[in-house]
């Protein structure tokens, strides 16, 4: 059972991370509604083995995305990074060793279903740590793992961002993507704090203060619109 805790205040939300916050590394990840940890690719039907689709979808964006890429890619693990934070269905999900641009993420919609948003902590063992010498593609790999991706983009960079890489079990009946809430090897690790709808704005409020706003989560024209509609019509 993952912990669960209902922050109070922002300073209460800073003494949890704070208390987490020791000697492995942390991760976070923020969510508008408290949907189940699973990747883009899955959340339709996780009892889909996605995988052939996948391997296509990457050679595809390879092959029509030269224009667009500064960086140099690699492997196919480069190329998920990339696709993923570009809005491409895949088998990471994100994650941020930066707590505010998680928090960030979790307050910032107003399409909020339930009475609260979530922001998950998530304390990494160091055997969950992927080695891309040893696991070299995303789609062998024996168990779900964290990937620490290439700086294959902008985004990457500003958002401090790391990845949990799903596996599509064959282990459990029916074959699926396992909810990473529900790991056996990972579900102690995690926690969930509830930040209620209330205090969103005002958290949002502090965290422009702490310079995190769209215009930096999102260092493009985009993101500095949306910055700007946020300052003067309150979207």
């Amino acid at each position: 059972m993952n912990e669960i805790i209902d922050a109070e205040s922002f300073s209460h939300l800073i003494e949890i991370i704070e208390d987490k916050d020791k000697d492995n590394l942390v991760l976070f990840r923020g969510q508008t509604n408290d949907d189940k940890l699973l990747p883009k690719i899955a959340r339709k039907n996780p009892k889909i083995n996605s995988i052939d689709k996948e391997r296509k979808m990457i050679k595809e964006l390879n092959r029509r995305s030269n224009e667009f890429i500064q960086s140099k890619m690699n492997s196919d693990w480069d190329w998920l990074a990339l696709g993923q934070h570009y809005g491409l269905s895949t088998r990471l999900l994100d994650w941020t060793s930066n707590p505010l641009v998680a928090l960030w993420f979790a307050c910032n919609s107003k399409n909020i279903i339930g009475d609260y948003s979530v922001l998950w902590l998530y304390v990494v063992p160091d055997s969950a740590l992927l080695d891309i010498e040893k696991d070299k593609s995303p789609f062998v790999t024996g168990k779900t793992k964290v990937y620490q991706p290439n700086i294959v983009g902008k985004r990457l960079l500003t958002q401090s961002g790391w990845f949990t890489a799903h596996k599509f079990s064959l282990t459990v009946t029916p074959n699926r993507f396992v909810p990473f809430e529900s790991n056996t090897d990972q579900k102690n690790n995690l926690f969930k704090v509830r930040i209620p709808k209330k205090l969103r704005s005002k958290f949002i409020e502090v965290l422009d203060t702490c310079g995190v706003n769209a215009s930096t989560i999102f260092p493009e024209l985009d993101g500095l619109c949306r910055h700007i509609n946020w300052l003067y019509l309150n979207e």
